[in-house]
């Protein structure tokens, strides 16, 4: 759970078990079953399907000096810097994951790029791209990620921009407030200065200043309800819960949940709740919630979902909390290994040794990591090796994503696409 909206954590798996050549010995493994993963945004999102077999290189494309490219779900971006001297726009493209490709082109301000992100559901995705002009503010260009309509065009907040979407709104974070913006119309919704963010699809208004949290009416931005006063915490939802954990004095922390709708107390969770005060929160199944982290550095417990009640605690770092075959299945990346846990007990199912934090992936049945130069990947729940594609990892730098069948690495020269 502690990962970007769109960023992965990063890990090398090492001590992989058998060269690919001696994999064939053994009795054939199950194929990869369909998966998702938390998303702080949407909840509960479909993870692209590992591939049965190893795949290979399908095709490449360079990038521009200075460009980059991302990948998120289905949608693979790159952006090439404009010249400023010249007046040579910044050019944003999609490619197509199965051939490279050109789907569409946008254009955007010139100068050197700050970020490019990919927002919004898998369905209706939405590319922006943050270009640092000289003389000015950060110029940013959102892009609807089917059409390649212009969705936004403006100054955004220094020094990288908060940019999040729905199907029907385009949130983003600009110099002056967020401001709520219609897709369809492209037109400008509602303007706040308030700290909101876009959470399992609701609109969270948090203001520790003011002792304040509630939600917001994602299509105008008034509240639908808000507390003030109470004791300061963290926020999260998780459907139709709103979750605050506190840090609290001494050995133990609280945590309260509210109706999402209508702010209405649901529970509160027992005093014997562990040290997770002001943790990450996501759902563990359909009926229980894991609280991760927070300022303790490695506590987790997991509470029922209707009571609050504590089914277990213990001293996990939860990065991934997934969903395999409709079975919950937390994973811990630690320094030195990879662990999958029972997710109603808590114990370690499975641990395999690793080298660090460097790359790592999750993938529908399966996770990818780096042994060296090679990319290889480990079944869920089992982690045993799958496959490996020697030298598709290589150098420090690359980054790799996956994509439905696969998976794309980035590197500062290209972008490559592996499918079977």
């Amino acid at each position: 759970m502690r990962r970007t909206s769109a960023v992965v954590i990063a890990a090398v798996l090492t001590g992989a078990t058998a060269c690919s050549g001696m994999l064939g010995s053994r009795a054939p493994l199950p194929p990869p079953v369909p998966s998702q993963t938390w998303s702080a945004d949407f909840g509960l999102v479909d993870l692209p399907l590992a591939p049965a077999t190893a795949p290979v290189e399908r095709w490449r494309v360079a990038l521009a000096p200075g460009g980059t490219a991302r990948v998120q779900g289905s949608v693979i971006a790159t952006a090439e810097p404009g010249k400023v001297e010249t007046a040579e726009p910044t050019t944003v493209r999609r490619l197509d994951p199965k051939t490279g490709a050109t789907m569409w082109t946008a254009q955007a301000p010139p100068g050197s790029i700050a970020a490019l992100q990919i927002v919004g559901p898998d369905s209706a995705p939405a590319v922006a791209v943050a270009v640092a002009v000289p003389g000015r503010e950060l110029a940013l260009t959102v892009i609807d990620g089917a059409d390649a309509r212009p969705l936004w065009d403006g100054e955004a907040d220094a020094p990288l921009p908060i940019v999040s979407a729905t199907a029907e709104m385009l949130i983003v974070d600009t110099p002056r407030g967020q401001v709520g913006i219609d897709r369809a119309s492209t037109e400008e919704r509602w303007r706040t200065r308030r700290d909101v963010r876009l959470q399992d699809g609701a609109l969270l208004v948090e203001e520790p200043k003011h002792s304040t949290f509630g939600v917001l009416d994602l299509a105008t931005g008034e509240p639908l309800w808000e507390h003030t006063g109470e004791p300061f915490g963290d926020a999260s939802v998780v459907g139709d819960l709103v979750v605050v954990t506190r840090k609290e004095e001494g050995a133990r922390d609280s945590a309260m949940a509210y109706d999402t709708t209508t702010g209405e107390p649901r529970w509160t969770a027992p005093a014997s709740l562990p040290r997770v005060g002001r943790s990450s929160v996501a759902a563990s199944g359909a009926d229980a919630l894991i609280l991760e982290g927070g300022e303790s550095g490695g506590n987790t417990a997991v509470l029922d979902r209707a009571t609050g009640a504590v089914r277990w605690e213990g001293e996990h770092v939860v990065t991934d909390v997934l969903t395999v075959g409709g079975v919950p299945t937390p994973l811990e990346v630690g320094e030195n290994n990879i662990t999958v846990l029972d997710a109603t007990t808590g114990a370690d199912l499975v641990t395999v040794p690793m080298r660090g934090y460097e790359r790592f992936t999750v993938a529908g049945g399966a996770v990818y990591g780096a042994d060296g130069d090679d990319v290889v990947a480990r079944g869920l729940p089992d982690l045993e090796e799958r496959w490996r594609v020697p030298g598709a990892a290589g150098p420090d730098g690359t980054s790799f994503s996956p994509v439905t069948g696969g998976f794309v690495t980035i590197g500062t020269a290209d972008v490559v696409a592996y499918m079977p």
